[in-house]
Formats: structure tokens, C-alpha cells, sequence
């Protein structure tokens, strides 16, 4: 299949699901008091190791908080779902939660939650060219730029064919979640080589929410996560019970080596 074809189809899929998925709170059941989206990797380990807590297990059992996977926060139907007020919560890379402030005011964004969670992985041996980015995300363009220098180019694409390109040589690298990056064979170049932290991941929250009595509870289990998750058993857990993929104890340990950490996110106010 042609890759091109391919990352058209990964739209349409993309679109598809997620259209489908907001739909659900339309439905029959009873919509939760909260819900707070995620992404399918790296960004979405606080918020399933929360969910796994003993301070929200029975709000989830009694439909409190529920969290959702999405794909790709920069697509065009996450956005509007969030402006429709479909979400109350979400966890979004920084160009998507600017976007979605500059738009609605409904919105805020309390802080950064994830830092350099993202890995270039190139093929080794000389240098590359061109390098697939995720659409709409200008930190990893510029991420590019700081690494390679003006000689190499940023194709942006959507998140799920990365990996696809990267197989079939339509990209020499890619810029991509480190989980995520796995499977992946070649050289591995972490984000924070540049010197500086990379914010990958901020928390955006309804200001209806923040205002609420479920926040303060909702900050404080997020800081007992990010302390849990220190621990590398706990957070292989999460990424088997999030992404699906098992870590060994050394896998957690090169993981840590890229520099990724997470953090309380803090409002100025």
C-alpha cells in the first residue's frame, strides 16, 4: 500500500472513531460528571494510574470520572468535541491547547504535566534528510531544526502513520512518543539533548471544572500518581494497562533516560 494512501486512511479511521466516540454521551447511558480526555501514550499515564487509585476507584465505579484514549489531540474533531464541551478535562500537546484557548474562553490551561516524552528515532549511518513529525505540533518541527540543522526537513503527518513511514523509508526518522517509539529499530536521539526541557504534554481543564470541588481532589490524586509513578514496576503497569505493550526493568530504565518526567501542572491562580 502507498504510504501517502495510507496516512488518508489513517484520517479517515481517525475522524471516523473519534466522531463515533463523542457521540456516546448523547446516548442512553448517564453521561459522567467528569470526563477527561488523554493520549493513547505517554500523556495518558497520570491520568490511568489516578483512575487505578484508591481515591477515585469507586468514582469511576459511580460513573464520577471517566477518562478517554484519543489518537491524535491536534485532529480537527477533538477540537471542536472540546469546544462543544464534550470533554471537561484534557490532557493535549501545547500548540493544541493554545489553539483551543485562543477559540474558547471556557477554557484554561493549568500547566505543563509531561516533559520530554518524545524520542527521534533515525536510521543510522548517515544523516537524515527528512524527518515525519505529527501534524499541527511546531515543538517537534523546531525540535528537528535544533537537532539537525536547516539540511533536514519536518514532514508533518498524522500521528498514526508515523510509524508506517518510517518502515517503508518515506521518512529518515520520526519524531514520536517514546513509548510509542519501541518498536521502532535504529538510533534514538532524546529531546532533551537540546539542553533544555521539551514540554510535550499540558493540562487544559473547563474553568467550570476548576471552580469545583472535584479540581482540588483532582490535583491532589494527580500528584500522588506522578509520585507513583517514580517507581519503575508501577509505571510498567501503566503503560501495559494504557498503550498495551509490556516493559521490562531495563526497558523502564532506558525510558527514564530519555530525560521524560511528569509533572504537577500549577495555574498562576
Amino acid at each position: 500500500m502507498n504510504w501517502k494512501r495510507f496516512v488518508f486512511l489513517m484520517v479517515v479511521v481517525s475522524v471516523a472513531g473519534a466522531a463515533g466516540f463523542f457521540m456516546t454521551r448523547s446516548g442512553k447511558a448517564a453521561a459522567p460528571n467528569l470526563k477527561i480526555a488523554v493520549p493513547d501514550d505517554s500523556g495518558g499515564l497520570v491520568v490511568g494510574r489516578i483512575l487505578r487509585g484508591e481515591q477515585f476507584r469507586n468514582a469511576k465505579r459511580h460513573r464520577v470520572f471517566e477518562s478517554v484514549q484519543v489518537r491524535d489531540c491536534c485532529a480537527a474533531v477533538f477540537e471542536s468535541s472540546l469546544a462543544s464541551s464534550e470533554v471537561d478535562a484534557a490532557v493535549m500537546c501545547p500548540e493544541a491547547a493554545a489553539r483551543l484557548i485562543e477559540k474558547d474562553r471556557r477554557f484554561e490551561i493549568i500547566g505543563p504535566c509531561v516533559l520530554n516524552s518524545d524520542v527521534i528515532v533515525c536510521r543510522p549511518g548517515f544523516a537524515p534528510k527528512k524527518i515525519g513529525v505529527s501534524q499541527k505540533r511546531g515543538y517537534q518541527t523546531a525540535l528537528v531544526g535544533a537537532l539537525f540543522g536547516p539540511g533536514c526537513r519536518a514532514e508533518p503527518m498524522v500521528p498514526a502513520a508515523l510509524p508506517y513511514a518510517y518502515e517503508k523509508g518515506a521518512v529518515d526518522g520520526v519524531v514520536i512518543d517514546a513509548i510509542r517509539a519501541k518498536p521502532l529499530k535504529g538510533d534514538r536521539i532524546t529531546a532533551s539533548k537540546t539542553g533544555r526541557d521539551t514540554v510535550t504534554y499540558v493540562l487544559v481543564v473547563g474553568k467550570e471544572f476548576k471552580s469545583s470541588p472535584l479540581f482540588e481532589q483532582f490535583l491532589k490524586a494527580w500528584e500522588k500518581a506522578v509520585a507513583e509513578l517514580r517507581d519503575g514496576s508501577a509505571m510498567a503497569r501503566e503503560i501495559e494497562s494504557c498503550c498495551g505493550s509490556r516493559w521490562t526493568e531495563s526497558e523502564i530504565a532506558q525510558l527514564r533516560n530519555t530525560g521524560i518526567r511528569f509533572t504537577v501542572p500549577q495555574s498562576g491562580n
